[in-house]
């Protein structure tokens, strides 16, 4: 697509008109947009339904249609284990869903579900809907569902950002992406924020077990952990 103008500060431009044709999670790309622009696309009244990735050094911008049902399932079902594993070990979490982060020079992401976690005494004060990451903490945990190929890599980003840990749900396999000294991710056979979390037995359900109910999912979740622990004792 061409360079997106920047449009007048009074009118800000609104996608709720965009045809809806396009499948679920289609998603356009938009070249030389800047901060302002973003905003104002993101908070327009009526946008609300669509999810926002901003590379700000790069001024691409990615603007993702509402998702259909397997997206929004295995989304939901990820975020559902994680609170069953957290339960059962007694870790205190925090869910904040489908949050917006932002900073300035940084960019901007909508997660698909995210977690505060070690961070959990430390949770933003509920003063609006919107992070405001000059002076709250990010998330510790964020997943994301990707079933179509993404336009605009949101890994650089969150790290950008600061987001301790991404895990990634992608072609039946859960990866977990924590973030170095460097400020970079690195692949990780085990989480951090959740150490034990069977990320393997994980994907496991949610490509085996597409049709469970959530409360089989847990039970299932819950008693591997058992056996796990119980073979770890013996």
């Amino acid at each position: 697509m061409s360079a997106l103008a920047d449009p007048p500060a009074l009118a800000p431009p609104r996608l709720a008109s965009v045809d809806s044709t396009p499948p679920p999670g289609t998603r356009f790309v938009l070249e030389g947009v800047n901060w302002a622009t973003y905003v104002r696309l993101a908070d327009a009244p009526g946008n609300d339904r669509f999810k926002f990735t901003f590379d700000e050094p790069t001024g691409r911008l990615e603007i993702e249609m509402p998702n259909g049902f397997l997206h929004e399932s295995a989304s939901a079902t990820l975020a559902l284990l994680v609170s069953t594993f957290a339960r059962e070990f007694g870790i205190r979490t925090k869910a904040s869903g489908s949050l917006s982060l932002r900073r300035r020079r940084r960019g901007g992401a909508d997660a698909d579900e995210s977690f505060y976690i070690s961070s959990f005494d430390r949770l933003p004060a509920p003063r609006t809907n919107l992070l405001d990451l000059e002076r709250d903490l990010p998330p510790d945990l964020v997943i994301e569902v990707d079933v179509t190929s993404p336009g605009v890599a949101k890994l650089p980003i969150y790290a950008r950002l600061g987001v301790k840990e991404v895990w990634v749900w992608a072609e039946g396999a859960l990866a977990c992406h924590r973030l170095n000294d460097a400020g970079e991710y690195e692949t990780a056979s085990d989480s951090g924020e959740l150490p034990g979390f069977p990320l393997a037995f994980a994907a496991e359900l949610l490509r085996e077990r597409p049709d469970a109910a959530d409360g089989e999912l847990q039970d299932a979740l819950i008693e591997r952990l058992r056996a796990d622990r119980a073979g770890a004792a013996g």
